[in-house]
């Protein structure tokens, strides 16, 4: 194989060619070779393990749950009503799973260090 020595806007016009007979081979995509285990099937996604963790974890009622457990495990269970009323302070809306999930976990890392720099038990 030979290298031809060609300037730059000769390889302009060959590599604009070569892709104008590229895109007139390939205008429709073939779907014609797709087996019947490609298509999504919807039914079986929802009875998936994975489907029900996602729910799970987007369940608001989870994780208000879980930060109750936060709260009840630092005796801090009369502050729920005043943590939900910061949420909604600070983010403008109501509490959603995602700000009681940072919530409850942000809660849980301060603690932790007070309860470490105190040698609180």
């Amino acid at each position: 194989m030979t290298l031809i020595p060609r300037n730059a806007e000769q390889l302009r016009r060959v590599a604009s060619s070569h892709t104008k007979e590229l895109k007139k081979q390939n205008t429709q995509p073939d779907y014609t070779n797709i087996s019947d285990t490609m298509k999504i099937d919807i039914a079986s996604m929802k009875k998936s393990k994975l489907y029900k963790e996602t729910k799970n974890y987007l369940s608001q009622e989870v994780a208000e749950e879980e930060l109750m457990m936060t709260l009840n495990h630092y005796s801090l269970h009369n502050y729920r009503d005043r943590v939900m009323s910061f949420i909604a302070k600070i983010t403008q809306q109501q509490p959603s799973a995602f700000t009681m999930r940072v919530l409850a976990e942000f809660l849980s890392d301060i603690l932790n260090e007070y309860n470490i720099k105190k040698n609180v038990k």
